[in-house]
């Protein structure tokens, strides 16, 4: 009886994340069109690659040692007849409209589906969202997995009890994501944390057979890739720290980037934090995760920084409800001002699409705004 009262919700979950991630793709892609950025040669190249029509030593090993996104990309090209650029696109729409929904999942577990829902809205609407999601790049199919792991993560740690066969299907999607983007290896460690609730030889039974299971295809893929251009997975991280170090304010400012419009209300969501305090060990598990490899990339951007968003934009959407809470008691007026909010948001990122992609600051923006007023 449970099952069927839950269904109806789901399919209206399904079906609203689908129609507004289907909104914001008409909107952006209706004002920008879907276009490339500075990094995408990389990654269409090894989609190239993959396909015979690049050399390997040509490639850059970073992007080459990430390949399961490329590939995709490389697939849809072969299949449809259009360009590996392009092939993109649809394999972007379907990860936001998929890393919607684990927002939420996610959001409601740590939290309530009150706060899930707006912090599955905020992810769609983001700037950082919009500006690689519509690119020919592999972030938003990386949300999509580093979601999904920890989605994978949080149920497991639910489990009363664990096999051999559920450990040994965590690695070898553990090991496929690694193949996505390396920094999410770091997420790898919430299973092992999670067997910590097992005693005994079968604790260190379910340890060897998730290290086997997780590193047999990045093992394998690594070692191909060394055969071929001579780069150990690693070598992009050595020789980045060889030539820069990064420092706490350059981490700072790109922490403010990334959520430069969300930030004040991360802080009022902060006042009343809305997550469940039974599930704060597996959140400092996430946090551990998610911040060393910001930490430890020689490389700072917003985009990295980013990655944080499943914990902050939950935070954030607590502090859109705390905000209407100090305005009205009436439950209506708060939906209504929390979708007002929520527009405002979207089209504060839709003018700092248009602000960076003409490689202008919002004060030159707003100076140009208030002297043509003047005159």
């Amino acid at each position: 009886m449970t099952r069927k009262k839950e269904m109806p919700g789901n399919s209206q979950l399904l079906l609203g994340i689908i129609v507004v991630t289907a909104l914001v793709a008409a909107v952006h892609l209706g004002i920008f069109s879907f276009r490339e950025t500075e990094d995408s040669p990389c990654w269409i190249a090894v989609g190239k690659y993959l396909l015979g029509q690049e050399e390997a030593l040509r490639l850059s090993p970073h992007c080459l040692l990430n390949p399961l996104i490329p590939g995709a990309a490389a697939l849809l090209s072969w299949v449809f007849g259009i360009p590996v650029a392009d092939a993109y696109l649809p394999l972007n729409l379907a990860a936001l409209a998929g890393s919607g929904i684990l927002v939420h999942r996610i959001a409601s577990h740590l939290a309530n589906r009150k706060v899930a829902t707006v912090a599955a809205l905020l992810f769609l609407i983001d700037f950082h969202t919009q500006y690689y999601g519509f690119a020919a790049m592999p972030d938003a199919v990386t949300w999509f997995f580093e979601l999904l792991l920890i989605y994978l993560a949080l149920r497991f740690w639910l489990k009363t009890e664990m096999t051999a066969t559920i450990i040994s299907l965590q690695g070898f999607f553990g090991g496929l994501a690694v193949l996505v983007k390396m920094n999410l290896v770091f997420l790898l460690t919430l299973i092992p944390l999670g067997l910590f609730k097992e005693g005994g030889m079968k604790k260190h039974r379910l340890l060897v057979v998730y290290a086997v299971s997780t590193l047999l295809l990045p093992v394998l893929f690594y070692s191909f890739v060394y055969a071929q251009v001579g780069v150990p997975p690693w070598g992009s991280l050595t020789s980045g720290l060889m030539e820069r170090s990064p420092t706490l304010p350059a981490h700072v400012t790109s922490f403010i980037s990334a959520f430069l419009y969300t930030l004040p209300f991360m802080l009022i969501g902060l006042t009343d934090p809305p997550f469940k305090k039974h599930q704060q060990r597996f959140m400092l598990a996430i946090s551990g995760a998610l911040i060393t490899p910001i930490l430890i990339w020689p490389f700072v951007m917003s985009r990295f920084s980013y990655t944080l968003f499943p914990l902050l934009l939950p935070l954030a959407a607590n502090g859109l409800w705390r905000t209407t809470e100090w305005m009205t008691t009436s439950r209506r007026v708060r939906q209504v001002v929390i979708g007002v909010l929520i527009i405002g948001l979207f089209g504060m990122g839709l003018l700092r699409m248009k602000l960076t992609l003409s490689n202008q600051t919002h004060l030159e923006y707003f100076m140009e705004r208030v002297s043509s007023s003047v005159r």
